[in-house]
């Protein structure tokens, strides 16, 4: 999470990441590793504070699985945003989509 924190400030202070295709690869790469670990983090620990104790390799796979849908849809809202197709209506077809996908793992 560090890492990816610093990565991004030093693709923010140093690179443009509107001029290469390679800069905006990197950022939204290195926006997917942060939001991703920082979710995973607290996901982790909030099941692991008020969920049962004996489960956490399967409390560690819900997060991963949860904190990347998470990545995905904030990186998708960006992309969208850039592209100025950012409307409501996109972003409930979206949140919907993730929400079918994580509810046919969970009850698979």
């Amino acid at each position: 999470m560090i890492l990816s924190a610093v990565g991004l400030g030093v693709i923010l202070s140093k690179l443009d990441p509107t001029t290469k295709l390679a800069n905006i690869v990197l950022f939204y790469t290195d926006l997917f590793a942060l939001i991703f670990s920082l979710t995973f983090l607290v996901g982790v620990s909030v099941r692991y504070k008020f969920g049962s104790r004996e489960h956490l390799p399967r409390h560690m796979l819900l997060s991963a699985r949860q904190s990347a849908w998470f990545g995905l849809l904030i990186l998708a809202s960006f992309i969208l945003l850039s592209f100025q197709l950012f409307t409501w209506w996109n972003t409930l077809l979206l949140v919907f989509s993730l929400i079918f996908l994580e509810s046919y793992f969970l009850f698979k």
